[in-house]
């Protein structure tokens, strides 16, 4: 599709057990799999499955998706800012994780009081902010109440909750926090979110800017989803190119939080989890994560990325399935 991606015939890999990849994909067209949108796998660096299927989005609207549909990312677009704040500390607009929140908000500073003061950007990127917030309840919740405002003043909500905990102690899941660093980004570059993504990412991975693409919480295309797994895979390289560096791609993928609650560990915007295949292999994979089954799966053991959308608003979990039932056990 000119966009940058290699192809390959995953009927002619060997060493795969293409049947049974093949079984959850048709256990995905009868629905013992709900809810899944596609399916695409990258496997030694060239997308080798690419499958859609219809279905409901969080509006309840009917798409027919393709590899043409935009498709929503949800949360799974919080790791995309975790890379696009490490862009901004290789290309010198930001110094480093260290430097205080406030720093970035200056007219904000009269909120720096009571331990506040002390927050960091990497506090945020790890959700250890210690900012009092809790959206992991049912509306009207903190993330409710910011969404019901003007966008111009969702971080001034963010910034006016007082301190619940010291910050860097502990994981407390803040979509309004991570929202903010779009925010950071602008004010450190002086551009917009929009400007920054198309110079640094989009232009150089051949990815297509769609219609408000470049808003971090608009919908993107899976295969420039896979592209963001691929740099992490490949040590922040696309093609040659060092989009990221390869230290903050280790440090993003780095257990900074275990979060019981889910299961899994937290870095800087992404997940971490152990997968066990039917086979009784385990295999690590970081990933981003999105309500409704957005994923960006990345298993470095077996240079793998796997991507998933879905509409599983209310429940799921049917991604988790496909690769412990399917696609890992394939690797013979």
């Amino acid at each position: 599709q000119n966009d940058g991606w290699q192809t390959d015939n995953i009927q002619e890999i060997s060493n795969l057990n293409q049947e049974l990849i093949f079984g959850g994909i048709d256990n995905i067209r009868s629905e013992k799999y709900k809810n899944i949108h596609s399916v695409l796998l990258i496997l030694d660096n060239k997308l080798v499955l690419e499958e859609y299927f219809s279905g409901y989005d969080s509006n309840g609207d009917f798409i027919e998706f393709d590899r043409f549909t935009p498709h929503e990312q949800q949360s799974a677009s919080k790791s995309f800012r975790s890379m696009l704040i490490g862009i901004a500390i290789k290309e010198g607009v930001i110094e480093n994780t260290a430097n205080n929140l406030f720093s970035y908000f200056p007219d904000l500073s009269h909120q720096a009081i009571n331990g506040k003061e002390n927050i960091t950007l990497d506090n945020i990127l790890t959700m250890s902010s210690g900012l009092d917030w809790n959206e992991w309840i049912t509306p009207p919740n903190d993330l409710s109440r910011m969404y019901s405002l003007p966008f111009i003043n969702w971080h001034t909500y963010v910034l006016e909750r007082p301190l619940a905990y010291e910050p860097g102690t502990k994981f407390v899941y803040n979509t309004g926090a991570s929202i903010m660093l779009n925010r950071i980004i602008e004010n450190a570059s002086n551009t917009t979110i929009a400007a920054f993504t198309k110079k640094y990412f989009m232009d150089r991975t051949d990815s297509e800017l769609l219609p408000n693409n470049a808003n971090l919480q608009a919908k993107k295309l899976p295969r420039d989803m896979a592209k963001l797994g691929a740099i992490y895979l490949n040590k922040g390289l696309w093609k040659g190119s060092q989009i990221v560096s390869e230290e903050w791609v280790e440090r993003s993928l780095e257990s900074k939080f275990n979060v019981p609650e889910v299961g899994a560990n937290y870095g800087y915007q992404w997940w971490s989890r152990n997968l066990l295949a039917s086979n009784g292999i385990s295999y690590k994979c970081n990933y981003a994560s999105g309500n409704g089954e957005q994923f960006i799966m990345i298993i470095k053991e077996l240079n793998l990325v796997a991507i998933f959308t879905g509409g599983n608003f209310s429940g799921g979990g049917y991604a988790y399935q496909i690769m412990q039932k399917h696609i890992l056990p394939s690797f013979e």
